[in-house]
């Protein structure tokens, strides 16, 4: 009985380690997902995940979180999932990094199966996520008889649900067997128990899925096991009256031939099986002088031991693959232990660390490659952040700068079992800022020796020295910009399209391309410099260096990655070698595109102001001789000798009103003309003038809208702000073809009020664009340009400003009141 007890606990165990490998190599792979798609970008990510799920087919799904755990990809892909909410999951509120979290199992929506979530927590509360189905292990244990043919195998989760039975459908009800004493028995330890259940009598014996704390049960009727020993009990007693002292020795030896040694060979095997020798375990062969329920115990062990070995080589296949994952990946990835034994390291890590192969260096302790034992303390205390930089001795003695990304990994009782990480070389990155420094530093010396030099000349090289030391303080002040400013540090050579090998990291914030694209000579430098000024820009550089200067100035315009043009103040110093030649050139590059619009914004007002003054004064001398002229046409209109002239008199009357009408509107642009600024809201003015607008926007055959937004109250003249209205109404009117749309909004944004005029015309042509406000510059055939030259005169005397944004597909103009 001992041995069948035996026998049936290393059974029920093979199939938990079975259950734990499962489990084990699905924590494996998505534990390697997620080390590779931390440092990755979102489409890294996306092409890493769907790599991953075809090459294992481990998973049904693969999912990645956000820092909010909504679904953002997904693999397979499937629109219903994406932004799915998975943060009331318990498991999912946890933010340790501390390894693979595995959830409580669940019955699939899609699949039908019991599944759990694996959840690999990332850096900034992100989440990879892996759907495990359970159905491998239902398959497995519904083609499974058990350890005596008529016994089964199940598995209950820790609340005794059904995980696995050879029932499905019980698995698909969640049935609840948590009332066997077996199954609570078994939660605390392995055991073998006979109990009643519904009037049968079973054997079962159970185990614990230590990982998960599942509880694995084989459980087989008594009557069943007893069957064949109650047989041979009763045929021996019988036979033992008759002819006992005659068969004794023949029954010993019947006994052990047919059932003694097939148990003992059984038994054997399922030891193999045990510990793992699946080629031993599978040389179990039908055993014919056997009872024929020895026969079909092996037989049924026969057949486990080969579907447990296939298993076993599916983990050992995906533990390869995941192996080969890990080698292949560009970056250093190790596992150190928490005295500084090397665990584990990829062949980059190898490499990076000069050593000959893996082995030598997972000999090795990671102490030794610290210069010191205080470095090595530093390095400790930054365990845990996103990364840090250290110097680290390689294993031929040459030393490196990394970077290192290193986090603890922990054990259920939040105990540090060992230290997992990766690095990357950044010698090179390193090298290059020490030679940038080694350069200014050798440019100030220079500065400096240069200047004691010129100290000792007479008095007719004083200004030489003067200047040279403003050339020292404004390179010493672009440095400082360079390290924490905004202007652009770069070094060109002197040959062919200007090729760049050295630009400072803010480029991408500034002009939007990367450093890399210009260290690798994909883009030059000449190739970002505005064609209309690339000439220029090359006649001066050539002016200077034929003038042997040291450094000088110029402004130009520069493509960024967006193709806008941006204007730039270039400090240009002049690098020659020791043969007077010059090879490079070291630029500071300043954004000045702001200060380029407001000079050409007070350049306008200005020309404003002077047309405005001339105005004031001429308006008054021209309307006076005009008023005269127009009183003697209508004197000689009422003249009956003149009356063949009526007509003639009306259109020189008509003409003079109009050119009364032009000078009403040039004095309107006179600096000095008084306002009457009153608290008030612009939605009422626009609200009062609505009906106006929109009896003359019928009459053109147009659709007149207003989009009023809540706005506070502000200081205005209320006369010249519906001035401002009409006259941008008007020339929105005029530019549309017939049916087009006016609107009319208002906005609060920022402390500022905005008043918007947008129609839908065919656009602003560009060469009017640079002069509107410009007085007799229009694009209407009869127009005289003043209407909108006016309006930015009131938005000017009201500390506004106007902006223009036009398409093909029409025009917006936004006027900005400051609150």
């Amino acid at each position: 009985m001992q041995t069948l007890i035996y026998q049936q606990q290393q059974v029920v165990k093979a199939m938990a380690r079975m259950v734990d490998r499962h489990l084990e190599q699905g924590t494996q792979i998505l534990d390697a997902v997620a080390r590779v798609a931390e440092p990755a970008g979102p489409l890294g990510v996306s092409s890493l995940l769907k790599s991953s799920w075809e090459a294992y087919k481990h998973f049904d799904t693969i999912y990645y979180l956000d820092e909010k755990h909504k679904v953002v990809l997904m693999v397979p892909s499937d629109p219903m999932y994406i932004d799915l909410d998975m943060s009331s999951l318990p498991e999912f509120q946890e933010t340790s990094l501390n390894g693979v979290v595995i959830s409580r199992p669940f019955i699939s929506l899609r699949t039908g199966n019991p599944t759990v979530y694996l959840i690999r927590h990332l850096s900034r509360n992100r989440c990879v996520v892996g759907e495990l189905s359970l159905g491998a292990i239902q398959q497995e244990i519904a083609g499974e008889k058990g350890t005596y043919g008529e016994a089964s195998f199940f598995v209950l989760d820790q609340s005794g649900t059904l995980l696995a039975h050879p029932d499905t459908e019980l698995v698909k009800q969640q049935t609840n067997m948590g009332y066997l004493e077996i199954f609570r028995r078994g939660l605390e330890r392995d055991t073998t128990l006979v109990y009643d259940d519904m009037g049968t009598k079973f054997m079962s014996s159970a185990t614990r899925v230590k990982r998960v704390g599942w509880a694995i049960i084989d459980q087989i009727s008594l009557a069943a096991l007893l069957r064949p020993y109650m047989i041979t009990f009763f045929l021996t007693i019988l036979v033992t009256l008759g002819i006992w002292l005659t068969l004794v020795w023949n029954l010993r030896k019947q006994l052990r031939r047919h059932v003694v040694v097939p148990l003992v060979q059984l038994s054997q095997s399922t030891h193999d099986l045990a510990i793992g020798d699946y080629n031993r375990a599978k040389s179990v062969t039908a055993m014919t002088n056997a009872f024929a329920e020895v026969d079909k115990l092996a037989n049924d062990f026969q057949r486990m031991s080969g579907a447990l070995q296939a298993r076993q080589a599916a983990l050992q296949e995906s533990e390869e693959r995941y192996r080969s994952l890990f080698e292949r990946v560009p970056t250093g990835l190790f596992r150190v232990g928490i005295d500084g034994e090397i665990l584990d390291a990829n062949l980059t890590c190898t490499r990076m660390l000069r050593f000959p192969d893996q082995k030598t260096l997972l000999r090795a302790n990671s102490r030794s490659f610290y210069l010191s034992p205080e470095q090595w303390q530093s390095a400790a205390a930054q365990v845990g952040q996103e990364y840090f930089e250290i110097q680290l001795r390689c294993y031929d003695g040459t030393v490196l700068w990394v970077r290192v990304s290193c986090r603890p990994v922990l054990n259920g009782d939040a105990q540090i079992l060992f230290y997992d990480g990766s690095m990357q070389d950044i010698t090179k990155r390193k090298q290059t800022e020490e030679a940038l420094n080694k350069a200014y530093d050798e440019l100030e010396l220079r500065v400096e020796e240069r200047t004691a030099a010129l100290a000792e000349t007479n008095q007719a090289l004083q200004r030489e020295i003067a200047e040279r030391k403003h050339i020292e303080e404004t390179l010493r002040a672009e440095r400082s910009l360079f390290i924490g400013g905004p202007t652009i540090v770069l070094l060109w050579k002197n040959v062919g399209d200007w090729p760049v090998e050295y630009i400072s990291p803010n480029v991408v914030q500034i002009l939007g391309y990367s450093t890399a694209s210009f260290l690798s000579g994909k883009i030059s430098y000449k190739s970002i410099i505005h064609s209309d000024d690339l000439e220029q820009t090359e006649t001066e550089i050539l002016m200077h260096v034929k003038k042997k200067d040291t450094c000088f100035e110029q402004e130009y315009r520069l493509i960024t990655a967006k193709g806008e043009p941006r204007w730039f103040l270039d400090f240009t110093v002049i690098k020659r070698n020791e043969a007077g030649t010059v090879t490079h050139y070291h630029g500071y590059l300043n954004d000045i595109t702001e200060r380029k619009v407001i000079e050409s914004k007070m350049a306008h007002l200005d020309r404003l102001n002077a047309i405005g003054e001339v105005a004031a004064g001429i308006a008054h001398e021209v309307r006076n001789p005009m008023t005269t002229v127009r009183g003697y046409l209508q004197f000689f209109q009422k003249k009956e000798a003149f009356s063949r002239y009526y007509d003639h008199f009306n259109t020189m009357i008509e003409e003079l009103d109009r050119a009364n009408s032009i000078i009403t509107e040039f004095l309107s642009l006179a600096k000095n003309k008084s306002m009457e600024k009153q608290q008030g809201n612009l939605n009422d003015v626009v609200q009062i003038l609505f009906p106006i607008l929109q009896a003359e926007a019928f009459r053109k055959g147009h659709q007149l809208e207003i989009k009023l937004g809540e706005i506070p109250n502000s200081v205005f003249d209320e006369k010249e702000i519906r001035q401002l209205v009409l006259n941008m109404v008007g020339n929105g009117l005029d530019a549309m073809e017939r049916n087009g749309v006016l609107t009319i909004g208002t906005y609060f944004a920022k402390d500022t009020i905005m008043l918007t005029i947008s129609d839908t015309g065919s656009g602003i042509p560009a060469e009017v664009l640079g002069k509107l406000g410009t007085p007799f510059v229009t694009t209407k055939e009869c127009g005289t340009g003043l209407g909108l030259s006016i309006c930015y005169q009131i938005a000017a005397r009201h500390g506004a400003g106007i902006e223009a944004k036009t398409s093909s597909k029409g025009t917006t103009f936004i006027i900005s009141f400051p609150c």
